[in-house]
C-alpha cells in the first residue's frame, strides 16, 4: 500500500486498490476509517510467510556510486580483490571488468566516454 504514494497514473493506483479490495476485503472509499484499513493490512503483513536472507551480494562502487546496473564481464573474469574498470553499455547499465582486460582496452579505444572508474566498496 505504500506504492500508492509514489505511483503517477490513476490506472496503477487502481489496480492496486483493485488488488486488495478483493484479495482482502479492503475499502478505499472515501470516508472509509483509515485506521482499519491500516490495521487490516497490519494483520495481512503478518500472515505473510518470512522469506530467509539472501547472501549478501559484493556491492561494486561505479563512478564512486552504489547502486548502479551492472554485471560481470565473461571476458576477464573479475573476483573480489581485482582492480575493476566499468564500460557504460547501452541499456545494459555497466559491464565490469578487470582493469587490465584486453577487450576494455579495445572498447576505451573506441569509446573513451563510456569508460569510468570501478572498485569494490569497502564494506566487501
Amino acid at each position: 500500500l505504500d506504492w500508492l504514494r509514489f505511483l503517477k497514473t490513476h490506472k496503477a493506483k487502481s489496480k492496486i486498490k483493485n488488488f486488495f479490495e478483493k484479495a482482502h476485503g479492503l475499502s478505499f472509499k472515501k470516508g472509509k476509517n483509515q485506521s482499519s484499513i491500516i490495521r487490516k493490512v497490519t494483520a495481512i503483513k503478518e500472515r505473510l510467510p518470512k522469506l530467509p536472507l539472501k547472501k549478501k551480494e559484493p556491492q561494486i562502487l561505479i563512478g564512486g556510486e552504489v547502486g548502479i546496473k551492472s554485471k560481470f564481464s565473461k571476458c576477464c573474469n573479475a573476483k573480489q580483490g581485482d582492480n575493476l574498470m566499468a564500460f557504460i553499455t547501452k541499456g545494459e547499465g555497466a559491464s565490469i571488468h578487470k582493469a587490465n582486460c584486453q577487450n576494455l582496452k579495445e572498447l576505451s579505444e573506441k569509446w573513451p566516454q563510456r569508460v569510468v572508474t570501478a572498485s569494490w566498496s569497502k564494506e566487501n
